[in-house]
């Protein structure tokens, strides 16, 4: 028998530090003002020469919420899901379907202030990623388990 080396995975401890160290990084680059470059950065790519710019802006309290929800979604669905090529693929959606909020905002006039949101979910699913790397994940057992049962005589 192969014996790992991992060690034993705490999915619901690990669920909410990294939604925590997440939101606490985007509150950081917030702060510092390097989220507002990157959502003017966002602004000036998508936008159209020659079209008003908009007016509305974001509810902060809803962006927030809408940032941690996201985290901690992405960060449950990485660590209940096994094999990491799935864990990729749902880390790359959900940062896409993020991004393609931008145009969305764009034409309901509002500012498409979503780096937060974005920041956010890039680090959850990086540390999500590692953390299922380096620890043995009851979904990737149960997989395992499902293949040898399958592999076996009847």
């Amino acid at each position: 028998m192969v014996t790992s080396h991992k060690h034993p995975a705490h999915v619901v401890f690990a669920t909410i530090a990294i939604t925590l160290m997440a939101i606490g990084l985007s509150a950081g680059l917030k702060f510092l003002g390097l989220i507002d470059r990157f959502d003017a950065w966002i602004a000036a790519m998508m936008s159209k020469p020659g079209l008003s710019s908009p007016v509305h802006a974001l509810d902060p309290y809803l962006l927030w919420m809408a940032t941690a929800i996201l985290a901690l979604g992405l960060t449950a669905v990485m660590l209940n899901i096994s094999s990491n090529w799935r864990r990729i693929l749902v880390w790359i959606l959900a940062l896409i379907i993020t991004l393609f909020w931008v145009p969305v905002l764009l034409l309901a006039s509002h500012k498409p202030d979503i780096g937060v949101a974005l920041i956010g979910l890039l680090w959850a699913g990086c540390c999500a990623l590692i953390y299922t790397i380096n620890h043995e994940m009851p979904a990737d057992l149960t997989d395992i388990n499902k293949t040898t049962q399958t592999d076996a005589p009847r």
